[in-house]
């Protein structure tokens, strides 16, 4: 079986590129027997008369001794490897991976439902759902082999992070709801680890005020003005904006 390079790959030649290290869409062929994917043949180059090899910039210097070699690179994967595997589907998890899994293996511990896969430079994970929620595990260590209790700790890992993620939600929503009264000053931009010159260069270009200003002690900008004019400097000023939220919300004891 050869794979045409130009079709939209399935499941399966994915799976065969991931592990072989395909960045491309190359052609998966398979051969007998049980081999793994792994890449084979050399990539494209110039070539002279005589057999010397050489890189693309000989075909100008040289364009009458040397020829263009087109690319043979492909990826050999066994027969029975890939029967054995037949049963993976691709997948687009939330926060953008592209994995290839084997959900003829999922398992279930509580209400997550765990199943080994691979992505992209053959990092083997385990692919965590619950509802509309996924989380993918480092096949390592003790999640290295697919067992019930590797699945039971694959999905103790995804609900402690569902969990940090629900609370840097509340926290999120927390101070986007008191940002109407937080006020930032160039001090809680230099404690956010900011550059003097990027928030006085910010204050010239966005808020139309002097270096002389923006340096001043009582010189502070609503947090909500500094979001509305960030086109361009997003993290910058998130940064800052966090700062000020936590120097009024400190409580002292």
């Amino acid at each position: 079986m050869k794979v045409s390079p130009k079709l939209k790959p399935c499941p399966q030649c994915y799976l065969c590129r991931i592990i072989s290290g395909d960045n491309g869409n190359r052609p998966v062929v398979t051969v007998p027997g049980n081999q793994s994917p792994r890449m084979t043949g050399v990539p494209y180059h110039a070539e002279s008369r005589t057999g010397i090899k050489a890189g693309m910039a000989a075909l100008k210097r040289f364009w009458s001794t040397y020829h263009y070699v087109a690319s043979t690179l492909q990826t050999e994967v066994g027969a029975d490897w890939l029967a054995s595997r037949r049963n993976v589907g691709a997948i687009h998890m939330q926060d953008g991976v592209r994995a290839i899994v084997m959900p003829g293996r999922v398992m279930r511990a509580g209400n997550v439902r765990v199943m080994p896969g691979w992505t992209s430079g053959r990092t083997r994970i385990y692919l965590c759902l619950r509802g509309n929620r996924s989380y993918h595990a480092i096949r390592q260590g003790k999640l290295a082999a697919m067992t019930r209790e590797a699945a039971t700790e694959a999905a103790n890992l995804a609900r402690a992070g569902w969990a940090r993620q629900d609370e840097a939600a509340r926290q999120r929503k927390a101070m986007d709801r008191d940002l109407a009264t937080t006020r930032v000053t160039i001090h809680d931009a230099r404690r956010a680890g900011n550059c003097m010159v990027g928030i006085l260069n910010f204050a010239e270009r966005k808020l139309r005020v002097s270096r002389e200003t923006a340096l001043s002690s009582h010189f502070a900008v609503p947090a909500l003005t500094l979001r509305r004019l960030a086109n361009g400097a997003g993290a910058a000023v998130e940064r800052a904006i966090q700062a000020a939220y936590a120097r009024e919300t400190m409580v002292s004891i």
